[in-house]
């Protein structure tokens, strides 16, 4: 039986999608996350092997009903409440093995509760954080490539300094995935940023705010003068010139 559903890629893709429907429907349910009068049912084969926190939580012993667990969320607030909805949403798409963001299963009620003026960028630093509080791999890997392609898009340049302040007030400074992300990206597009007025006036700021920002990124061109992307490594490196000329006669060498 397990030869022939691992040859099925439809049967499995069939069963994991009736897992996570039986999820929106409250079926099976056997973990309840409790915030207020609010309930979130899960399974608890689906987050806690995803996450140390959730299963830590779930071995450790808590409020036992019958057939289930009830963990209660305390001292959050109603928003960081909708991004644990979020993170456990994450659980089970990567469950699913499919290529969706945190964004495509989130309840209609939760998605109201979101604060709508944070930005594209500051929703994937959040995420990021909320990995990492979490500790959960995929969401941290998912929150950085949706970081890095949001700020190939044109005309992110203040999108991508106010956000700065949640890359680098929502986790440890020890946490440098990120952070480093962030500062490349600064980096790279910093000379065309600095034609823009407000966006100047921003990074200005931004700088003055956020002093460990100003310390890495004057880090990153300590430590490779010259950054480009590297074809081997498909990410942005330091890099070693082969040739070189004068800014001032354009004689080389």
């Amino acid at each position: 039986m397990a030869n022939i559903m691992s040859n099925d890629n439809s049967a499995v893709e069939h069963l994991l999608a009736a897992i996570s429907e039986s999820r929106d429907n409250g079926e099976f349910t056997d973990l309840t996350l409790s915030h207020g009068t609010r309930l979130f049912k899960v399974h608890r084969i689906i987050v806690c092997p995803q996450s140390k926190v959730f299963y830590k939580a779930c071995t450790g012993g808590f409020e036992v009903g019958s057939l289930s667990y009830i963990l209660t969320v305390a001292n959050i607030n109603q928003e960081s409440f909708t991004s644990i909805i979020k993170v456990v949403d994450v659980s089970y798409v990567e469950v699913k093995k499919m290529n969706m963001s945190y964004d495509d299963e989130i309840p209609e009620e939760a998605e109201q509760e979101m604060d709508p003026s944070i930005s594209s960028l500051q929703l994937h630093a959040r995420m990021f954080a909320l990995g990492d509080r979490y500790d959960i791999p995929g969401l941290r890997d998912l929150a950085v490539k949706n970081y890095s392609s949001r700020c190939a898009v044109p005309g992110v340049s203040l999108e991508l300094i106010t956000s700065i302040h949640d890359v680098y007030t929502r986790t440890p400074a020890s946490i440098r995935q990120l952070r480093d992300i962030a500062g490349i990206l600064m980096r790279k597009n910093l000379p065309e940023m600095l034609d823009d007025k407000v966006v100047t006036a921003a990074y200005e700021e931004l700088l003055t705010k956020v002093p460990d920002f100003t310390r890495d990124l004057l880090g990153t061109y300590v430590k490779a003068p010259l950054i480009g992307y590297c074809a081997a490594c498909c990410s942005n490196q330091g890099m070693v010139p082969l040739q070189v000329k004068c800014v001032r006669c354009g004689r080389g060498r």
